[in-house]
């Protein structure tokens, strides 16, 4: 095994580990509430108002069928609506209702205090440094997921 494999295995490791970590507390709480992807879908629906069936399910890399089970969920929660849209009758948006925003809000404060908590562990440049080394991998994941 070369030194790049055992370097990728522990980063792999650590990142397991700190996964299982949040997920211990997660499994307290917000998950009660929805499940993770149905958590992603209210942070995308948040951030792209007004958004499609289709536009949702590219997002989350889902098929037709799944994101409109998802949707379907979402709906019955009473986290989204389906409203037409007025200016083209075959378009259907994604909003989210007053409780689905104020899930989204719970949810995200949640998440923000679970990343503070990282602060007295990391200077600045180290957060810095993890934004642009993740970035630069979902950039270039991002771009081979294009070329397919």
């Amino acid at each position: 095994m070369n030194a790049k494999t055992r370097k990728i295995e522990k980063a792999l490791d650590i990142a397991t580990q700190f996964y299982k970590l949040g997920k211990l507390k997660n499994a307290l709480d917000t998950e009660s509430i929805a499940t993770p992807l149905q958590i992603d879908a209210l942070i995308y629906l948040r951030k792209h108002p007004k958004s499609t069936v289709s536009s949702l399910g590219k997002y989350l890399n889902l098929s037709s069928s799944a994101v409109a089970q998802l949707t379907d969920r979402l709906v019955v929660s009473g986290f989204i609506a389906r409203k037409d849209d007025p200016h083209d009758r075959r378009i259907v948006r994604l909003i989210l209702t007053e409780k689905g925003k104020q899930i989204f809000e719970d949810i995200y404060k949640e998440k923000i205090n679970k990343v503070k908590m990282l602060a007295p562990f990391v200077s600045d440049k180290d957060l810095n440094d993890l934004t642009r080394i993740y970035s630069k991998i979902f950039k270039k994941i991002q771009g081979r997921n294009n070329e397919k």
